[in-house]
């Protein structure tokens, strides 16, 4: 046998393999329902789906395609007679029930060959969270194939959000340490700051995202005198820049540590006793760290955090202050890029 008919055979041997993990898919239209019988349906399910799928078809002996008839099947045995009708192999058919809350999404992986349901694939969520249950179901069904086929995935980049404007507000309560702690004590605090975070996520890890963000932030904290001590009021303004790094899992946990650098300013007037009113103000450079934790509501704007900040100002008897505090924050813009 010639060299030619050993390459010959070699590269055929070597292509069976292939074609015999190759998988031809098809998707029937997805049966969408309303048990609340309002008006709200959305017929792009399965086509936003099947899309999904492309995308995520990446490195993968698989073919997607979609049925030539335009009726859902309802059961096994419809499944049974349209496979049969359009001579497909592996039939994907299912139900989104559709209400004003959420969509409740059943696909069924139906096997022509074996006559019966391989997988069933299931997700659900609210409804302004459409995107993540078509990403999540999807995902899940590139997983089952490509443990089927035992080629990992190929996986996409996440994609990214650029140039994501934030604002902030919140109130707390501080205290002081020694040498402050005995004369004074803190009534509140307010606080405000904007964020830039040039891109999110900046990189992953697990699943966690990771991102950077940059700010400018003012806090107003009055004090005032303990009892047994002449009578003062303390108030203490905070300008800083804060640097924050936030860590974020399953689309609704947000975890912070954020550093302040800034200055502080701090204005004491007194009302003496056998005197007038005293007015006194002194500055100086001060450095704030925070731990945080936030959860975001659906939508991805809007969401509700608690922190401990630790503020430092450096006077000659440095002034430590401890603050718990409870925030909103708010995404003003944000600039998608996808992949």
């Amino acid at each position: 046998m010639s060299d030619s008919k050993h390459l010959l055979f070699l590269f055929a041997g070597l292509l069976i393999p292939v074609f015999l993990m190759a998988l031809d898919v098809t998707l029937a239209e997805i049966y969408q329902y309303n048990p609340e019988g309002s008006l709200h349906t959305d017929g792009m399910v399965t086509v936003d789906l099947f899309k999904s799928l492309l995308s995520k078809n990446i490195g993968q002996p698989i073919h997607f395609s979609l049925t030539e008839s335009a009726d859902p099947p309802k059961s096994i045995l419809e499944a049974a007679a349209l496979s049969s009708e359009e001579s497909r192999d592996i039939l994907m058919y299912g139900f989104v029930k559709i209400t004003d809350r959420y969509y409740d999404l059943e696909i069924k992986l139906y096997d022509s060959k074996a006559g019966k349901i391989q997988k069933v694939f299931y997700a659900k969520n609210s409804r302004d969270e459409y995107e993540i249950l078509i990403s999540t179901i999807s995902d899940r069904i590139m997983e089952y194939f490509c443990k089927m086929t035992g080629i990992p995935q190929e996986k996409k980049e996440a994609a990214k959000e650029y140039g994501v404007l934030a604002g902030e507000t919140g109130l707390g309560y501080w205290f002081s340490f020694e040498p402050w702690r005995h004369p004074l004590m803190g009534i509140g605090s307010l606080h405000a700051s904007g964020s830039l975070t040039p891109v999110s996520p900046l990189f992953t890890g697990g699943i966690f995202s990771f991102s950077l963000s940059y700010g400018i932030s003012l806090e107003y904290a009055p004090g005032m005198n303990r009892e047994g001590y002449e009578s003062f009021f303390f108030h203490t303004l905070r300008f800083g820049l804060p640097v924050t790094l936030s860590a974020r899992w399953y689309s609704r946990n947000r975890v912070i540590l954020q550093v302040t650098p800034g200055l502080q300013l701090d204005i004491l007037v007194q009302d003496r006793l056998y005197g007038n009113t005293v007015t006194e103000k002194s500055g100086a450079f001060s450095l704030s760290g925070a731990l945080g934790y936030e959860y975001i509501f659906g939508g991805n704007n809007f969401s509700l955090g608690g922190m401990m900040r630790f503020h430092t100002a450096f006077y000659t008897d440095v002034l430590f202050t401890l603050e718990p505090a409870l925030y909103v924050r708010y995404r003003l813009t944000r600039k998608r890029s996808e992949p």
